[in-house]
């Protein structure tokens, strides 16, 4: 029988998510290592709005392009709710339009110029004023030889524990 304490003590270990966190992108740290992060907001329709507070939405594929001097959240899949009328509905894998400074914009030009690069969606969060943020990162794409030293890594710190564990 589950107590209240195993329960406790099973999730303790995992770390404490901020309230107003609607969607992560779990992807986004085992393809690339994010070397800086952006929040910017998020142009949304009333109906998609109600998607992601009901927590529903795939940024796995999710990356952000310059066009015109604008920034578009491009292929980031957030599906219609069933309660919306079918004229309130959206389209599930539109470009939203990002809501960014001109030398942010600018600054993710550059980066994604370059080979290896990108700028991928982190997080949909709802923040203090209560709009939708979306929190970008600047990323290089891993390759086969980064996945396989970061899994030896974790394999090292795993052992290095055990044996500590051991010891005491």
């Amino acid at each position: 029988m589950w107590t209240l304490s195993r329960f406790a003590a099973r999730h303790a270990s995992r770390k404490p998510r901020p309230a107003n966190l609607l969607v992560e992108n779990h992807r986004a740290g085992k393809d690339h290592s994010i070397s800086s992060t952006v929040e910017c907001g998020i142009s949304l329709q009333t109906s998609e709005v109600k998607s992601l507070s009901a927590k529903h939405a795939d940024l796995s594929s999710g990356h952000v392009q310059v066009i015109d001097n604008e920034a578009f959240l491009m292929d980031v899949h957030i599906p219609q709710t069933r309660s919306c009328l079918p004229f309130h509905s959206h389209l599930s894998d539109r470009p939203r339009k990002l809501l960014m400074h001109k030398k942010q914009i600018k600054d993710v030009e550059d980066w994604i110029k370059e080979k290896d690069r990108d700028v991928i969606p982190l997080r949909f969060r709802q923040g203090e004023t209560g709009w939708m943020k979306v929190d970008v990162g600047f990323g290089e794409r891993k390759g086969t030889g980064d996945e396989r030293e970061a899994e030896q890594g974790k394999k090292w710190k795993k052992e290095r524990t055990d044996f500590l564990k051991g010891c005491s």
